[in-house]
C-alpha cells in the first residue's frame, strides 16, 4: 500500500502505520465525554470501563494482569519509570547494555547513586559484533550490589533479539532479589511475549510500534514491585503516575494489542519473507552490501544494512521516494553517529548504514521498487565517488 505521494514507507522501526481498525476504534470514542477518574456520572464510568477493557487487552498480549498495567505517554516515560522509579527506590546499581535505547541509558546516568566512571566501567555491558547479549557475559559482570537489570528484547536499530529468558533464569538462580526490566517495544508486533516466560518484573510497551497511535505507552509492573513515576499532582493509577489517561488513545492501544496477538504469526511470516527478498535483491544487484547485527536472531521487520563506499546520508537524500532512516528516530533531526553501530566494532559502517523497517502494510511490489531504487542510487553514488577520486 503506497501513499498518495507514491513514496514507500520503510521506517516501521521508528513508527508503524496506524492500522485502520485501530483508527476506527479511536474514532468511536474520541468525541465522547468522560473522565475515567470521574466515577459519579455515567460518562466517567463508561470511560473507566473502556480503560479497563484496554488494560485487559494489553495484559492479554504480555501475559500479565490488567491491574499491573501502568499507562504512560510512551515507551520513553515507561523506561524512565522502570529505571528511575525503581532505581531511586532501591538506590542500588542498575546494569544495562551499551546498545540499549537512550531513554534507558540516560535514566541510569540520571540516578543519584551513579558515578560517571562507574557507569561506564561496571554497569553498561558491551556486545559482540553480532549485537546479541551473551548470558555468560552478563553473569560474569553481575555483582551483589546490582539490584535492577534492564535489557531490551529487540534492539530498535539493528533488530537483534536478545536471549532475555535465558538471562533472567541465570540471574534468578544466583541473585533472586534482582529486578529485571525489559523494553519490549520493538518486539510486540511480531514476537510472542509472556512476562512469566521471560522472567521479567517490568516490561515497556509502546502503541506506535505496533500499529497504534502515538502518544501512549504502558509499563507492566509485576505485583509487589515498587516503581513510581515523577509526575505528581493527582491520585490516578493508584498514585503511581498522576494525570488523566487519554481514553481514546488507550482504546486504540488495546485494539492494536488485540490485533497483534491475533495476527502476529501470519504478520511475522509475511514480513520476514519480504525482508529476505529485499536483502537478496540488494546483495544480488551489487557488491559490498553488509547486514548489521545477527542474521538469525532478528525481528522480522528490521533490515539494517551498509553499502560499501556510500555515505548513508547521501543515500537517503538520493532516494526521496523511500522513507527510511539512518538510525534511531529518537535523535530527531540531529545527524549523529549511532551508538549501537559503534558498539558492534565495525567503524567502517558507522556512516554507511541505513535502517529499513518493514511492516504489516508493506507489499511485495513496494519491495521490488525499493530494491531497484536503492541499487540505482548506490551505483550512481559510487560512480560519482570514483569520478571525484
Amino acid at each position: 500500500m503506497t501513499r498518495a505521494t507514491e513514496t514507500i514507507y520503510l521506517d516501521g522501526n521508528a513508527t508503524t502505520q496506524v492500522d485502520p481498525r485501530v483508527a476506527a476504534a479511536i474514532a468511536h470514542v474520541w468525541n465522547r465525554p468522560g473522565n475515567a477518574s470521574s466515577r459519579v456520572n455515567a460518562s466517567g464510568r463508561e470511560a473507566q470501563r473502556q480503560l479497563a477493557a484496554a488494560a485487559q487487552q494489553l495484559a492479554s498480549l504480555c501475559g500479565g494482569k490488567a491491574d499491573e498495567i501502568l499507562w504512560t505517554s510512551g515507551a520513553t516515560e515507561a523506561n524512565n519509570i522502570a529505571i528511575r522509579g525503581s532505581g531511586a527506590v532501591y538506590r542500588e546499581h542498575v546494569m544495562s547494555c551499551v546498545t540499549e535505547h537512550a531513554s534507558v541509558l540516560e535514566s541510569i546516568r540520571a540516578l543519584p547513586c551513579c558515578e560517571p566512571e562507574e557507569f561506564a566501567a561496571r554497569r553498561i555491558l558491551s556486545v559482540p559484533r553480532s549485537g546479541r547479549l551473551n548470558p555468560e557475559h552478563v553473569m560474569q559482570a553481575m555483582t551483589d550490589s546490582v539490584r535492577v537489570v534492564s535489557f531490551m528484547l529487540v534492539n530498535n536499530e539493528i533488530g537483534v533479539i536478545h536471549p532475555i529468558a535465558e538471562i533472567t533464569r541465570a540471574i534468578a538462580e544466583r541473585y533472586p532479589k534482582v529486578l529485571v526490566h525489559c523494553d519490549a517495544c520493538q518486539a510486540a508486533s511480531t514476537l510472542a511475549i509472556d512476562v512469566h516466560e521471560l522472567g521479567v518484573d517490568m516490561l515497556s510497551l509502546s502503541a506506535h510500534k505496533m500499529y497504534g497511535p502515538q502518544g501512549i505507552g504502558a509499563l507492566w509492573i509485576r505485583e509487589g514491585v515498587r516503581a513510581h513515576g515523577s509526575i505528581v499532582g493527582g491520585s490516578q493509577q493508584g498514585g503511581r503516575r498522576s494525570g488523566t489517561t487519554p481514553v481514546a488513545l488507550a482504546v486504540g492501544f488495546g485494539e492494536a494489542a488485540r490485533i497483534c496477538q491475533s495476527e502476529r504469526e501470519s504478520d511475522a511470516r509475511r514480513i520476514r519473507a519480504l525482508r529476505e527478498e529485499l536483502l537478496a535483491r540488494l546483495q544480488q544487484g551489487t557488491s559490498g552490501v553488509y547486514l548489521n547485527g545477527d542474521a538469525q536472531f532478528r525481528v522480522a521487520g528490521n533490515l539494517n544494512i551498509a553499502f560499501d563506499g556510500v555515505f548513508a546520508e547521501d543515500l537517503v537524500e538520493a532516494v526521496p521516494e523511500l522513507e527510511l532512516s539512518m538510525g534511531s528516530a529518537c535523535h530527531g533531526s540531529e545527524v549523529t553517529t549511532s551508538h549501537v553501530l559503534g558498539a558492534l566494532g565495525a567503524p567502517e559502517r558507522l556512516h554507511a548504514s541505513i535502517r529499513i523497517g518493514l511492516g504489516r502494510h508493506t507489499t511485495s511490489e513496494e519491495i521490488h521498487r525499493a530494491a531497484d531504487i536503492l541499487l540505482r542510487a548506490v551505483s550512481e553514488l559510487r560512480a560519482l565517488t570514483r569520478a571525484c577520486g
